[in-house]
This record gives structure tokens, C-alpha cells and sequence, in this order.
């Protein structure tokens, strides 16, 4: 069949669009990840926190931090709504 044994398969990459920039991705630890992801599906910081199991003030802390490390990478999400924002493009959303 043309394929060698052991080799991986090639991969079938569609190119960006004329004019389009590929995005850099903030580097997210696991936590904040979660934290992101349960926050942008409309929970509350509280009920992150209860769903997570750890204290308000560290869900505040996974949050900062996510939002410094977006503005470091030129994707600022200073409100919940870019969060969200940052969250889908990026593949975050919790189910």
C-alpha cells in the first residue's frame, strides 16, 4: 500500500489563510488550564473552587496568573469575556 511498517502516518495539515498569523499558544500550568476551563463555562469563581478543591484565593491566583500569561504572549484577557475567548480558541472549555 506505500506505507512503510513503523512509520507514522503523514500528517494532512490544512495551511493558515492568506493574511492569517499562526497564534502562540500561553504555556498553561495543569491547574490553571482547569481553572480556565471551569471558569469559562459560567462558574463562578466560588464554585471553581468548590469543583477544583482548593481555596477562592487560589482559583483568583490560577486566573492572574492565566491572564499575565496571555498578555505576555500579545493575547491580553483582562475580562471574562476574553477569557472565554482565549479558553475556546485555545481548547480550554471544560465539559
Amino acid at each position: 500500500m506505500g506505507v512503510t511498517p513503523g512509520a507514522p502516518p503523514p500528517r494532512r495539515v490544512r495551511p493558515l489563510p492568506s493574511g492569517a498569523t499562526p497564534v502562540t499558544r500561553a504555556r498553561l500550568s495543569h491547574n490553571e488550564a482547569k481553572a480556565l476551563g471551569l471558569y469559562s463555562s459560567g462558574l463562578s469563581t466560588r464554585e471553581v473552587a468548590e469543583r477544583m478543591g482548593v481555596q477562592y484565593e487560589t482559583v483568583k491566583t490560577y486566573l492572574r496568573r492565566v491572564r499575565e500569561k496571555y498578555a505576555k504572549v500579545g493575547r491580553p484577557a483582562s475580562a471574562r469575556g476574553d477569557l472565554m475567548r482565549r479558553a475556546a480558541e485555545d481548547g480550554y472549555f471544560q465539559p
